[in-house]
């Protein structure tokens, strides 16, 4: 896989919150990992994750047992 770690790959799908924006985005699962809220990157507005955290820390298991079997893991 080119020395990319799963976890920089997956993408999780957001929406922001905010009436007047609304916009929907992706992120890299590692860019989320630990992370309470992200910013809208049209917006700027908080994005919580709390309502996604279970998603994500499933995402990012599979992600390492992913990089395992690809021999990337540790």
């Amino acid at each position: 896989m080119h020395g990319y770690k799963y976890a920089e790959l997956i993408l999780f799908k957001l929406r922001c919150p905010k009436p007047q924006c609304g916009h929907e985005f992706e992120e890299a699962i590692a860019d989320l990992m630990g992370r309470a809220s992200i910013p809208c990157p049209f917006c700027n507005a908080d994005v919580s994750l709390q309502e996604h955290k279970r998603a994500i820390e499933h995402f990012i298991d599979t992600a390492a047992q992913l990089d395992i079997l690809d021999g990337k893991g540790q």
